[in-house]
């Protein structure tokens, strides 16, 4: 995919960034991305917008870690189960 300039806007900040992203992929997390500074400027009403995007970081790469270590942990169970099938289906075979 081509590399594109997109212009972006996170609370009052307006950014250039190059992304590979279709304009509807990066406008989607932009979308995303301000949701969540509008609740934390909701529930911080006086945090600078440096900090919010502080804790914005910080909270999702939370939330990727979880999931990634749930992903990990899924994976494995499945590999496990289809082992299982596996060494069934050829002790199966054998008889």
């Amino acid at each position: 995919m081509q590399t594109g300039i997109h212009e972006i806007r996170v609370g009052k900040q307006a950014v250039n960034i190059k992304s590979s992203k279709t304009k509807e992929e990066v406008q989607n997390i932009v979308k995303f991305i301000n949701k969540k500074f509008r609740e934390l400027s909701k529930a911080s009403p006086g945090i600078s917008f440096q900090n919010a995007m502080i804790l914005i970081s910080l909270s999702l790469t939370e939330e990727l870690f979880e999931t990634k270590k749930q992903a990990t942990s899924s994976l494995g169970n499945l590999e496990k189960k289809a082992q299982k099938i596996f060494s069934t289906l050829e002790s199966s075979q054998t008889l």
